[in-house]
Parts: C-alpha cells; sequence; structure tokens
C-alpha cells in the first residue's frame, strides 16, 4: 500500500512540474533542521509549498524555511507566498461614484478550514506615489464568522477613482491586515496590485 502511495505521489509531482514547466533541484543530501534526506528532488509546487522527493518518501515544507539562495533558485517569491498564506481571499469587483467619492466593492472568501471570527482592515492605495486613500475596517468576530469556503461582500469609500479615471493618482492597489477590535493590525498582511474598473451605476 505504501508503495502504491509513493508511485501515485510521485505521479503528481511530476505531472505538476510538467504543467507548470518549474524547476528542480537535484541534491544527493539535503537537511532542513535536524531533518536530513538523501536522493533529493526539489520543487517549489505552490508559492507557499516546497515538495522534497527523497529515498524514502515525499515531504513537503514551506520555502521559508530554505537558505535564500535555494529558495530563490527554485523560485520563491515572498510576496506570493504571503498572498497564499493569507487565510482571506479577495477580488476587487471595481468601483461606484458616490457624492464625488467612489465606492470599492470586495468579494472576500474565507480559504481556511475553520470559520473566520476576526477582523480586517482593506486599505485603497495610490501605488504610483505611494499613497493611502481610505480604508475601513471590517469586523467578523462571533459565530458564525465566514464559514470555510464561504464569502461575504463588502465596500468602503475612497478619494480616489481606478487609475483609468485618475491617472497616476488612481487607485493602482489595497493592502489588508488582519486585525484586532480596534482596528489595530495584529499580523498577517497583503497587498495586491488591481486594474479597477468603474461600475455601471
Amino acid at each position: 500500500m505504501k508503495v502504491f502511495l509513493f508511485l501515485v505521489l510521485a505521479m503528481n509531482l511530476a505531472a505538476e512540474q510538467e504543467k507548470a514547466k518549474i524547476p528542480v533541484i537535484e541534491r544527493a543530501e539535503f537537511a532542513v533542521g535536524s531533518t536530513k534526506y538523501t536522493g533529493v528532488k526539489l520543487a517549489l509546487v505552490k508559492p507557499n509549498e516546497v515538495v522534497i522527493r527523497h529515498d524514502s518518501g515525499i515531504s513537503r515544507i514551506h520555502p521559508s524555511k530554505l537558505a535564500p539562495d535555494l529558495a530563490e533558485e527554485l523560485g520563491y517569491d515572498k510576496a506570493a507566498a504571503a498572498v497564499a498564506d493569507f487565510p482571506l481571499s479577495l477580488q476587487c469587483l471595481g468601483a461606484k461614484e458616490e457624492n464625488g467619492k467612489y465606492r470599492w466593492f470586495f468579494n472576500v472568501t474565507n480559504k481556511g478550514a475553520k470559520p473566520f471570527l476576526g477582523s480586517f482592515k482593506i486599505t485603497m492605495l495610490n501605488l504610483t506615489e505611494p499613497i493611502e486613500s481610505g480604508w475601513e475596517v471590517f469586523v467578523s468576530k462571533g459565530k458564525p464568522g465566514i464559514a470555510p469556503g464561504a464569502w461575504t461582500r463588502v465596500s468602503l469609500i475612497s478619494h480616489n477613482a481606478p487609475e483609468s479615471v485618475h491617472g497616476d493618482y488612481g487607485i493602482g492597489g489595497f493592502r489588508c491586515d488582519l486585525t484586532d477590535g480596534e482596528g489595530e493590525p495584529i499580523g498577517g498582511s497583503i497587498t495586491q496590485k488591481i486594474t479597477g474598473k468603474m461600475l455601471v451605476k
């Protein structure tokens, strides 16, 4: 049974590598902390996951545990990994003009296996300057919160429209921070570029 599972995992890894054309690094010996492996092949199969194929099977680790030069050689992108690690997935839908300002809309999805019961802050960013242009804290504490796989829609007011309207002064991205009850960051933050659009009134 173990041999069968190993073969299935190995075939899946090979398929992932072929599909994405990701770099594979081979080592006769390799260690992560006190754990040592032999006959190693390493591949970054997700922004936040390195697969280690070795003589005893297959292991998975976060790329941040690798030496910086090795992580770089595998194509590790710290910002992309932060987005993959973040418990929420945010999709910016665009903006509508509202009383001389602009209301931005987001779909927020819980990527985790448990309900998200915390708070998060979305800050609109002008990435050219760069400056902040409007923010809001959204509270989902208390049951049921955001259930695993479920999404909620939120919106906030900004002084600026997308770059397509305001050019260099327009919104080119946003930041999302996990926050406490007072709206202060508590660790966990992502910044994403967006190509915003004006929504039909």
